[in-house]
């Protein structure tokens, strides 16, 4: 399994404006505004550096220390070192982060949207709404994939409201005794919804979640490919940019 994290920039600085290569998280904390990225709380030394292009992406390493969650009871609360991939998607706003924790992706993010743009707030944390969701279940429905999970809050039906709303399985849907685009409509809030695809351009299926905030899990296969992260991506591109 793999988790991971998308972002998202603007349509408009698809194409890089600066010739670095790599920058040091000490710029980002003193650059101005910078005060209104919390997460650059959770983080000491390190830096970002670019690492390579390829013909569909550009790969990004952040090597820094960092203070892991531990119990507000903990006397000690050590920096510990982490390195961990990001992925930016050319000829496209998309920006993944993978196995890092959601704080110091967030930094990495921003240190990543200074090296290509000059401007840590070009490339951002996205949210999902409902009609994301929708967009997503009928991208991957139209590729032959199922629905495999849904995590709901404030279910609204003909008995009431059901303040939690969870199934899991292969084709939940079939258990389902109303239309899925309904449910998603009439819920409060989404927390995650899963599916499970094979893809005609990808040997192997693909299992995944994701939540409202762009975190989510590939559960298979365990060991991607880089064609099949990036086949992910653009369905995630298609959903949340998608063509009039």
């Amino acid at each position: 399994m793999r988790d991971f994290i998308i972002y998202s920039g603007s349509k408009e600085k698809e194409k890089p404006e600066t010739g670095v290569r790599e920058l040091e998280i000490e710029k980002l904390k003193k650059w101005p505004g910078s005060a209104g990225i919390s997460e650059l709380e959770a983080v000491g030394e390190g830096k970002l550096k670019f690492l390579q292009e390829y013909p569909s992406y550009r790969s990004f390493r952040l090597s820094c220390r960092y203070y892991p969650r531990v119990s507000k009871m903990a006397k000690e609360h050590p920096l510990l070192p982490i390195e961990f991939m990001l992925w930016q998607v050319k000829r496209s706003p998309l920006v993944i982060a993978f196995d890092a924790p959601r704080k110091v992706a967030r930094v990495a993010v921003a240190l990543m949207s200074m090296i290509l743009y000059g401007d840590p707030f070009i490339t951002v944390p996205i949210k999902l709404n409902s009609t994301d969701f929708l967009t997503l279940r009928k991208l991957v429905m139209e590729k032959s994939g199922n629905l495999t999970r849904l995590n709901l809050r404030g279910v609204r039906g003909p008995g009431g409201i059901a303040r939690k709303f969870e199934v899991a399985g292969i084709d939940v849907e079939k258990w389902l005794d109303r239309d899925v685009d309904e449910i998603l409509r009439s819920a409060s809030e989404i927390h995650y919804v899963g599916f499970i695809i094979r893809p005609p351009s990808v040997e192997r299926t693909l299992s995944f979640r994701i939540t409202e905030w762009g975190g989510g899990q590939l559960y298979s296969p365990p060991d991607p490919l880089d064609h099949e992260i990036l086949w992910l991506l653009d369905l995630f591109k298609q959903t949340l940019f998608p063509v009039s």
